[in-house]
């Protein structure tokens, strides 16, 4: 099970996530990936943003993708931890 993972929200609203889009992340890298979709706008609509959560038994079981990072590069993979 990875500790954090990155979700969409409504700006001044973090708790409202959507569980749709979940995905898990390295902690160490947790801050930079979401700084960096959130600077792509990867999937957002107006007034959205990426957070950052900590990973929990039920928020584990409803992850989809995991983001590895190797050097430079970020890669998607399904999650399958379930």
């Amino acid at each position: 099970m990875t500790k954090k993972y990155l979700a969409i929200a409504p700006i001044g609203k973090e708790f409202f996530h959507k569980k749709t889009d979940m995905i898990a992340v390295p902690t160490a890298s947790a801050e930079k990936i979401r700084d960096v979709l959130n600077q792509q706008k990867y999937k957002l609509k107006d007034g959205e943003t990426w957070h950052v959560y900590d990973n929990d038994y039920m928020s584990n079981m409803m992850i989809d993708y995991v983001i590895k990072c190797y050097g430079n590069r970020m890669l998607v993979y399904r999650y399958m931890n379930h």
